[in-house]
């Protein structure tokens, strides 16, 4: 008889969103976290419907555009372009010790650049995935009956006469300054 050996924590999360994702697109993967167990089934039900009608090459581009580039209006932004820069870790530690990972956009609306920093401050965790968020929410909920946390995001200017380099430095000596009074009043 061989021993079962169980993931950690956060590659069971990592697995589980995945596979949410993966069957349901992301989409409705959130709407799934989001229902009540009797809507779960008849919802997942109703999108394999929609999936065998859909022509994926025309739904691809008319997301994601031709160039599989992709952009988003955030809803405080309408009109602006938005480009997500990726995750990146910045030279902060958590609560736990631990190098503190956060999203990174450049933000555009007409000559006008911002660059922000987000993130998710959950519970003592640092997320910068929508779908941890869910998971960790549906799992907190269970064993702290809690869902309070917040979400964090520093904006600068990206002035006429300087480089998203120099903002992004800007931004780093802000944020390591002020993350120290936010913990402060986070959730923990």
């Amino acid at each position: 008889m061989k021993a079962e050996r169980y993931l950690d924590e956060e590659a069971t999360i990592k697995k589980g969103v995945d596979a949410l994702v993966k069957e349901l697109g992301p989409v409705e993967a959130m709407r799934f976290l989001s229902f009540s167990r009797e809507r779960r089934q008849e919802s997942v039900k109703r999108h394999r419907e929609w999936q065998k009608k859909l022509d994926k090459k025309d739904f691809f581009n008319e997301v994601f555009g031709e160039s599989g580039s992709s952009s988003w209006n955030p809803s405080c932004r309408q009109g602006g372009e938005f480009k997500k820069a990726g995750t990146v870790t910045l030279p902060i530690q958590t609560r736990r010790g631990e190098p503190m990972r956060v999203n990174k956009a450049v933000m555009e609306m007409g000559a006008a650049k911002q660059l922000s920093y987000f993130w998710f401050p959950q519970r003592d965790r640092v997320l910068t995935n929508i779908w941890q968020l869910k998971i960790y929410d549906f799992r907190d909920a269970l064993t702290r009956q809690r869902t309070d946390g917040a979400l964090v995001r520093l904006i600068t200017p990206v002035y006429p006469n300087e480089e998203v380099a120099d903002a992004d430095r800007r931004l780093v000596a802000f944020t390591q300054a002020i993350v120290p009074v936010l913990n402060e009043y986070l959730p923990q």
